[in-house]
């Protein structure tokens, strides 16, 4: 499976897409990476991470080791 996809997509909305980035393919490393570059990047800190059932849990998790 390919990180990143070109093509005709529906997103979760239900608006066309031209490409998509396919998160299914992120190992857990990768998602770990993924927060640590957020936690660097958002100056603002946070006390709670709720992640969206459609895809967003994988983040959620990598984010909660730096919830304050």
């Amino acid at each position: 499976m390919s990180l990143f996809q070109e093509g005709e997509f529906t997103g979760h909305s239900g608006g066309q897409l031209k490409w998509k980035i396919e998160c299914d393919a992120l190992s857990t490393a990768e998602w770990d990476t993924l927060a640590a570059m957020i936690y660097e990047y958002e100056p603002q800190r946070f006390g709670e991470v709720v992640g969206i059932p459609r895809g967003g849990l994988p983040l959620a998790r990598a984010l909660e080791g730096y919830a304050t």
